[in-house]
This record gives C-alpha cells, sequence and structure tokens, in this order.
C-alpha cells in the first residue's frame, strides 16, 4: 500500500523472484531457450535465463509503483565472460544496481542495491552508458544502506 517504502518493495521482488525462480541452463539452441527469456517462464515456469530474472523483477516493480529499468551489457566472473542483463531501481531519486539472476546464485548481497562503483564486474553496454543515460537516471555514489 502506500505506507509501503520503495525499499520495502524492492526487497519483496528480489526475496519472491530468489525464492521462486531457478536459472535455466538450456542451451541458445535449444527449442525452449527463447522462452526461458520472459517472464512468463519465470513466473509459471519458475525457470528463466538472466533475461527471464529481469523482465519478471521488472514488470514486478513497475505494478509496485518502483522505477526500474533492465539493463544489457556484459558479466564478468571469475574468468568467464557472458552477454548478460540485470535491473536499476529507483529508491530516494537515485539507482541502484540489482541482479537478481546473480543474487540468486551467490546468496549474499554482492549484487542487491550496489552503487556502480561496487558493480565492476558487471559492464554495461553503451547505451546504458552515456551521459544523457546517466542524466535520466542517475546512479548512486554509495550502496544503499542495509540495515
Amino acid at each position: 500500500d502506500e505506507s509501503t517504502s520503495d525499499y520495502e518493495k524492492v526487497k519483496t521482488v528480489y526475496d519472491y523472484v530468489c525464492d521462486n525462480v531457478s536459472y535455466s541452463i538450456s542451451h541458445r539452441r535449444h527449442p525452449d531457450y527463447h522462452r526461458n527469456t520472459t517472464a512468463y517462464s519465470a513466473l509459471f515456469k519458475h525457470s528463466a535465463v538472466c533475461q527471464g530474472y529481469c523482465v519478471l523483477t521488472y514488470r514486478l516493480l513497475r505494478e509496485c509503483g518502483v522505477s526500474t529499468r533492465i539493463i544489457a551489457g556484459t558479466g564478468y566472473l571469475d574468468d568467464w565472460e557472458e552477454y548478460h542483463s540485470w535491473n536499476i531501481v529507483e529508491i530516494d531519486g537515485k539507482y541502484y544496481n540489482l541482479d537478481v539472476t546473480w543474487m540468486q546464485q551467490d546468496g549474499g548481497s554482492t549484487y542487491f542495491l550496489r552503487s556502480d562503483a561496487h558493480f565492476t564486474d558487471h559492464i554495461r553496454d553503451e547505451a546504458y552508458a552515456d551521459a544523457a543515460f546517466y542524466a535520466q537516471y542517475p546512479m548512486a555514489q554509495e550502496d544503499y544502506p542495509l540495515n
């Protein structure tokens, strides 16, 4: 309701997606791969790739009245590199990075409400990294203070 803070909305959606969606390991050539990029697959099949996680998170947050965007780029983990997507969410006028896909696999707060300075293993595509984009979606300089 109106008394629920944006942080509480983001945390509730994050917890829901983490608890109810598992990462699909289907290969891109598998007939079900494209379905796994959808919110439908994440919500009803409980399985998705990063885009499915992001789209479900996006749609749930928008329903809750939270401003959010899906960001495309590259994720780097150890010696692994792959095209990846995640969300940014607005809390108190600033945007924070949120990667539900990696959060679910990591289990910690490494990818929850992070500033760009502490999200260095994610590199945005150029369209999400120019001055005009940052002017429209001002990123927080520090991570969101978690209790």
